[in-house]
């Protein structure tokens, strides 16, 4: 009986075997990937292999399963969606990552409510149409975002070609190696330079957090340390323009922290000053937060990536955004 059998490429290779299999067999548990292993239901190189033997260019990864059972546990994604339609502009690319525009508005991955059409979608069927990705090509691997942002924010989305490039900037993020800068307008005068700390808290019910400073070795309450940092651009006794730096990245971070500091951001549903944004939005239009990641800088970078460190990448406010501050004052 012939098995299934991969030959692992430079997308798959680096990559422990037991992580590499979840990927592969997303349908399967760890657990029932650890049995397999070590009963030699899967094998490389014809022989039986440990979970955290590091996958190399050209091993054979051999699946001793029934064709059934094997598309089960795969649950293989093979097409890209053809009816989406991009909907983002190009801030850079080359041939290892790409960095997009994203507008409000659109998700950047599938959650509870958005499903489809998310910008993961639009970055894979936009390579996909240039010719630089083909999931029936890959294994494991598609397009990947390496930072994310809300459904209301716009801004930068820096995505992974390949394997390599993603190891790299993941690598870069975890040593706040890439300068993440966003563009808020809040309530109240917040002159100068700061910088605010806390720790975060999500109720998953509410996929709402609030922001407390209580110390993260405390039993009682799980909580991440948050860091950001501002720099105010203008500002006036009723608005202040912000640049924001994410020195943490925490799901609702900027937004919370304004909270926090009641300096709410404009527009905000969730964590604003619902009456300041009635009054945006009937004087000026204004139907989302304003909240716009517009830079983007690298630290040192190595391998495939060297020749981004030092680069900055710059992406101006939207349109509805802009004839907003272009007023001299907001009341």
């Amino acid at each position: 009986m012939e098995f299934h059998k991969i030959k692992i490429g430079e997308n798959e290779a680096g990559q422990r075997c037991d992580r590499f299999l979840k990927k592969y067999l997303h349908n399967s548990s760890r657990g029932n990937i650890f049995k397999m292993l070590r009963k030699k239901i899967i094998r490389v190189n014809g022989k039986k292999t440990r979970e955290n033997y590091l996958l190399q260019i050209g091993d054979i990864v051999e699946f001793r399963l029934n064709v059934d059972t094997l598309s089960e546990l795969t649950g293989k994604k093979t097409t890209v969606n053809k009816d989406i339609v991009p909907n983002f502009t190009v801030i850079y690319e080359d041939s290892n990552i790409l960095i997009v525009n994203k507008p409000a508005g659109v998700i950047v991955h599938p959650d509870q409510k958005h499903h489809t059409n998310t910008l993961v979608d639009m970055a894979a069927k936009y390579l996909y149409d240039k010719g630089e990705y083909d999931p029936r090509e890959e294994v494991t691997f598609s397009p990947a975002s390496v930072n994310r942002l809300d459904l209301n924010t716009s801004g930068m989305v820096l995505f992974a070609k390949n394997y390599k490039s993603l190891q790299i900037l993941n690598e870069l993020m975890r040593k706040d190696k890439i300068q993440k800068l966003y563009l808020a307008l809040v309530k109240g005068s917040l002159p100068g330079t700061g910088e605010i700390r806390g720790y975060l808290q999500k109720d998953p019910q509410t996929n709402k957090v609030s922001v407390s400073q209580l110390s993260q070795g405390t039993k009682k309450i799980k909580a991440r340390e948050i860091v950001t940092r501002y720099k105010a651009i203008k500002s006036y006794p009723a608005y202040t323009l912000l640049e924001m730096e994410l020195v943490t990245g925490r799901p609702h971070q900027i937004r919370a922290h304004l909270q926090s500091i009641k300096h709410p951001l404009a527009g905000d549903p969730k964590y604003g000053d619902s009456t300041w944004n009635d009054y945006l939005r009937k004087k000026y239009g204004l139907k989302r937060q304003f909240l716009h990641a517009h830079s983007l800088s690298f630290g040192e970078c190595t391998g495939i990536l060297k020749h981004l460190t030092g680069r900055t990448f710059n992406c101006a406010l939207p349109g509805e955004l802009k004839k907003i501050i272009a007023k001299k004052r907001l009341v």
